[in-house]
């Protein structure tokens, strides 16, 4: 949850930076992005939470599911630091490709998550949804740039901020169907 809160405030901060030239809270664009690296270092947690919860009940397409997403994840953190530090053209590419390769690996993972019964009632069907949704959207950004649409930016944002809102319900899911008394996921949590 604390990811998604950091992943949210360097997107919106670092809209205001424009391009570097304008510093926000001390933080220029490459601060704030840093501050992404450390959102999807959080994002990676969650993910490895939400597998060891199910790994004695689930199967190979949890975990191929969970391989996926961690891969889309580290392809994202990879491509954002390659993109500031090193050259913007890979790092972009890197960022861009992990972003579409975690919906695959979110629906993988989310079927038999829901099938196992290891996070709250509520939250089941969270993971195959939220990759759903995220999958939509990047298939209507990837047309509409493919139909010559110049100006996404709007939608763009929509989908940075579902996909922070997607990992903060993810961890707000995995939190609140953990017991602390047995170490074991809360079956009983609605």
């Amino acid at each position: 949850m604390l990811g998604a809160a950091l992943w949210w405030t360097s997107w919106i901060l670092n809209g205001f930076t424009r391009d570097g030239a304008v510093a926000v809270l001390g933080l220029s664009e490459r601060g704030w992005r840093t501050v992404a690296n450390a959102a999807l270092v959080s994002f990676i947690g969650g993910l490895a939470g939400i597998a060891a919860a199910h790994a004695s009940r689930a199967g190979k397409v949890a975990f191929v599911g969970f391989l996926t997403t961690l891969l889309g994840l580290v392809a994202m953190l990879a491509g954002n630091v390659i993109e500031f530090w090193v050259a913007s053209d890979p790092g972009g590419f890197m960022t861009l490709v992990g972003l579409l390769v975690q919906p695959i690996g979110l629906i993988l993972l989310g079927f038999p998550v829901f099938k196992a019964n290891v996070l709250p009632r509520w939250a089941r069907p969270v993971p195959l949804g939220f990759g759903a949704i995220l999958g939509l959207m990047l298939v209507v950004l990837m047309v509409r740039q493919a139909a010559g649409v110049r100006d996404q930016e709007k939608l763009l944002v929509v989908a940075l901020m579902t996909f922070g809102l997607g990992w903060m319900v993810l961890g707000y899911a995995l939190w609140s169907g953990w017991s602390a008394k047995k170490g074991t996921p809360n079956q009983d949590a609605a």
